[in-house]
């Protein structure tokens, strides 16, 4: 079973706070909308629900989610293979 040693240091936040009243709605309707959706790979960008995903929380956040997520697609990615399989012709 994959247990990675940093989810011992994941902070979740308090979300009992008064300033989490107005993140909190966004962020449940994305939920709702979403929580049957199948997430493609990071590849595909342009899903449905990640749009769902970046418009609650630039509502919730006021982060430009969906601007970010426009300029990390412009840039290039790494694909490669094994250093055994290139030694094969």
């Amino acid at each position: 079973m994959y247990q990675p040693s940093a989810i011992k240091q994941l902070v979740v936040p308090n979300t009992a706070g008064k300033h989490w009243k107005r993140m909190r709605k966004p962020l449940l309707e994305a939920y709702s909308a979403t929580n049957d959706s199948i997430v493609p790979q990071y590849r595909e960008p342009d899903a449905e629900v990640r749009r769902v995903w970046d418009k609650a929380v630039t509502s919730a956040a006021g982060v430009p989610v969906a601007r970010w997520r426009k300029l990390m697609e412009k840039e290039p990615f790494v694909a490669g293979r094994a250093m055994n399989d290139m030694a094969s012709p």
